[in-house]
């Protein structure tokens, strides 16, 4: 048994994380992990967690979570997706290009986001060489400065994701 909200421990990785969310969700209105990332699209897995108190639930705990309900769903590349554009506005929060350590800060966006996804997502042959392609797309893509997508229908993920990972494909 879990303790309730009210005695939160000190740290999401105490006790059961997974009940403590679920009750958290409850508490602002939202059903499951899906309904709380579209109200909050493209706001990164770390302002989530913060989001939702920082004993709560860690912001690895959400993204895993994710991942592994899609692989669940075969909803895999939906999520590659999601999680790509909470990735980039969490690791280049000035935007595309606009920022001394953008180069740093964007290898640290696509090891972040592949590395979870393919942790997880194992099982599923050929995902690292479509993230990779994905990525590879999007920074061979004309973006201006300061770009930022704000959820998974922007112009520039769209178009990454088709040439990467085709629907197809």
């Amino acid at each position: 048994m879990t303790e309730p909200i009210e005695r939160m421990p000190s740290s999401p990785w105490i006790g059961d994380w997974k009940v403590r969310f679920q009750e958290k969700l409850s508490l602002l209105g939202v059903k499951n992990l899906e309904e709380f990332l579209h109200a909050n699209q493209g706001m990164g897995y770390v302002s989530l967690a913060k989001e939702l108190g920082d004993a709560t639930v860690a912001a690895m705990q959400l993204y895993s979570e994710q991942i592994r309900r899609g692989c669940q769903t075969s909803n895999i590349r939906f999520v590659a997706m999601d999680s790509l554009v909470r990735f980039l506005n969490e690791y280049i929060p000035r935007g595309w290009k606009n920022s001394l350590h953008f180069q740093h800060r964007i290898a640290s966006a696509l090891a972040s986001w592949s590395t979870s996804i393919t942790a997880i997502a194992n099982l599923e042959t050929g995902i690292e060489r479509r993230l990779k392609l994905v990525f590879v797309t999007l920074e061979s893509m004309p973006i201006p400065v300061g770009w930022l997508p704000k959820d998974n229908n922007d112009v520039f993920i769209l178009h990454a994701f088709e040439k990467g990972w085709p629907i197809a494909g």
